[in-house]
């Protein structure tokens, strides 16, 4: 139990760090370097998602269920650094040839820094302490020392990249200390075969990646910085339940085929959704003060509550789809949603308020959350049924 509180609370810490990163800049710069810095955020992460590309989540799975885990992180390892590179090639050319997006072709440049890290390893070990604390060197302890500049008043938005490359490069190096494992895999030319083995899900996680945050490119020109700040924080905060539902979940990984332990799961993740949506909608004007820096974002902050419920119904059930191998059902749910979602984003970008934008958000979470849903419950009964 202190084991689970201590992971709980790290992660926690680490990832309201990331939420309160821009209320907490917008005191010491203007909307358009919090702006930029939330550019940078979004498509690191976006780039990362893409690196994985189906990798990480299958190379956990297959780590947790195997007792042959040297031979599965060589070779995912080897896939995700010769695909960076290509990456890194590609933002380069991207960065000298196109005007727009320069953040996005800027991200494709670090992708080796990125790719380097492969603190999922720990997951599938069984070792979740460990990864926490890789976790939170990774990706809180940059933003404590860029706000600890921003408030000694010697950072501004070009100082947290580098950070965010620095200390991705450190917690590479501690998982290889960690496991006794190289720090660097060699180059594999035969990349692709790697990752054609999970092409279902990569796509998958490609098309969420955009979904989640990714979309935010196509709207860098028709939104203000201010509104483009307050969608971030609306992110960011969805994102931190996502991560949340994450860690929680990969604590009980292996036993997630039990089903008490996961109608547990599911039960606290269903009663943590309706408290922070009760709480939202009871106290909007003093958490939109907090979280957006201001009371105007109320009704912003209704909807963005709502999303807490999206992401949490039925919390397990895309995780159980990986572990009894029903990637198919995940991935096809999953491309779908994006698709449908990305589309009407670009389609209407002109069009749509902020709000509308953070209501499609939440909206899509619950249809990709109920679609994974409705695949368990098939997979499920046709098991039962000594069906395949």
């Amino acid at each position: 139990m202190k084991k689970i509180a201590f992971i709980g609370a790290l992660a926690a810490f680490g990832h309201l760090l990331a939420v309160a990163l821009y209320p907490f800049s917008s005191r010491f710069l203007d909307f358009e370097s919090v702006a930029i810095i939330g550019l940078m955020d979004a498509n690191i992460m976006l780039i990362v998602g893409w690196l994985g590309f189906g990798l990480s989540a299958t190379a956990t799975r297959d780590i947790a269920l195997s007792g042959d885990w040297k031979k599965i992180i060589s070779s995912t390892q080897s896939a995700r650094l010769t695909l960076s590179l290509v990456f890194m090639i590609t933002g380069i050319v991207g960065l000298n040839v196109f005007d727009g997006n320069r953040y996005f072709w800027l991200a494709l440049v670090v992708a080796p820094f990125l790719a380097a890290n492969y603190d999922y390893l720990l997951y599938g070990l069984g070792r979740p302490v460990s990864a926490s604390v890789v976790s939170f060197l990774r990706q809180s302890i940059p933003l404590i020392i860029f706000c600890l500049l921003l408030f000694l008043g010697v950072a501004d938005s070009d100082y947290y990249m580098p950070l965010i490359i620095v200390f991705a490069v450190l917690s590479a190096y501690a998982v290889s200390v960690l496991v006794k494992s190289p720090f660097l895999y060699k180059l594999d030319p035969f990349f692709m075969k790697i990752y054609w083995a999970s092409v279902s899900i990569g796509i998958a996680g490609l098309v969420l990646g955009m979904q989640r945050y990714g979309f935010i490119n196509m709207l860098e020109e028709h939104l203000t910085s201010s509104e483009i700040v307050q969608l971030l924080v609306s992110l960011k905060c969805m994102l931190f339940v996502v991560a949340c539902k994450r860690m929680l979940i990969q604590i009980f990984y292996t036993k997630l085929l039990d089903d008490q332990i996961a109608f547990k799961i599911n039960i606290f993740c269903m009663a943590s959704a309706i408290a922070t949506i009760g709480t939202c909608w009871i106290f909007p004007d003093f958490l939109s003060s907090i979280l957006f820096d201001s009371q105007d974002a109320a009704d912003i902050l209704r909807v963005m509550s709502l999303g807490v419920f999206s992401v949490l119904f039925f919390a397990v059930s895309d995780s159980k789809l990986l572990l009894i191998r029903k990637d198919r059902w995940m991935s096809i749910s999953t491309v779908l949603t994006g698709l449908v979602f990305v589309s009407i984003i670009f389609s209407f970008r002109n069009e749509l308020r902020l709000v509308d934008i953070v209501g499609l958000m939440v909206f899509f979470e619950f249809v990709l959350s109920f679609a994974y849903w409705v695949g368990l419950v098939y997979y499920k009964k046709t098991i039962l049924k000594g069906g395949v």
